[in-house]
Parts: C-alpha cells; sequence; structure tokens
C-alpha cells in the first residue's frame, strides 16, 4: 500500500521544481501536457489549494518562458 498522501508530496517536492528545468522541447511539452491532466484530472489535487496554486504557477512559467530555438538539442 501506497503512503496517504504520497502523490501529492510527490508534485509538491519533484514536479513542481522539476517543471521549471525543462529546457527540450519534447520535455517541455510532456510536463506540459502532464501538468494539465494532473491539474484537471486529479480531484485530491483540487482540496490542496495551495498546492494547486503553486502547480498551476509551474505551468504557467512553464509555457510562458521563451525557448532559444538555438540552443535546443536538434534531436528533438
Amino acid at each position: 500500500a501506497l503512503e496517504h498522501g504520497l502523490f501529492l508530496k510527490l508534485i509538491a517536492q519533484i514536479w513542481i521544481p522539476a517543471a521549471g528545468k525543462m529546457r527540450g522541447a519534447i520535455e517541455r511539452k510532456a510536463c506540459a501536457v502532464g501538468t494539465t491532466r494532473v491539474l484537471c484530472e486529479y480531484g485530491a489535487l483540487a482540496a490542496q489549494q495551495e498546492l494547486w496554486i503553486a502547480l498551476f504557477k509551474a505551468q504557467v512559467a512553464l509555457l510562458a518562458e521563451r525557448v532559444d530555438l538555438a540552443t535546443l538539442d536538434r534531436s528533438d
């Protein structure tokens, strides 16, 4: 059995900090899609308003960050 609230801890301690470190186009897209799904489909997150807001802010920052096309990995 998983620890109660483990997924919420994962979001707070790993997902949100890692979202700002995504550099490749594929990684950024995968993170954006996954974050959107978590925000919209994971009901337990809705009860955690501060965490939902933090994840939403990370999503906005990820989508708003300008990508320098010259520095992108060409394998993306």
